[in-house]
């Protein structure tokens, strides 16, 4: 799963051996944690004895969608902002 759908270039068809590298847990979280989580699922498959008891099956979703992050509080009044000293600004 690529961040980028140009990283590789216009017209080139992905495959099961291109990895997303651009996602971190910072930014882009839940392509970082699709990513980590299909990387260990592959190590798993590739572990397990005896060879070939399962075989591994990676679903990679054509979208996600999730809900917004809540906006930021609202700065204090007026008045709460004259009780502050002035050493103390308000952002």
């Amino acid at each position: 799963m690529f961040t980028d759908p140009e990283a590789l270039g216009a017209g080139v068809a992905y495959s099961e051996h291109d990895w997303n590298t651009g996602a971190t847990a910072g930014e882009q979280p839940y392509m970082y944690a699709k990513t980590a989580a299909e990387a260990a699922a592959h190590r798993a498959a590739a572990a397990q004895a005896p060879p070939g008891r399962w075989r591994l099956v990676c679903i990679n979703p054509g979208a996600s969608c999730s809900p917004l992050p809540p906006p930021p509080p609202p700065p204090p009044p007026a008045a709460a902002a004259r009780c502050l000293p002035p050493e103390r600004p308000l952002p």
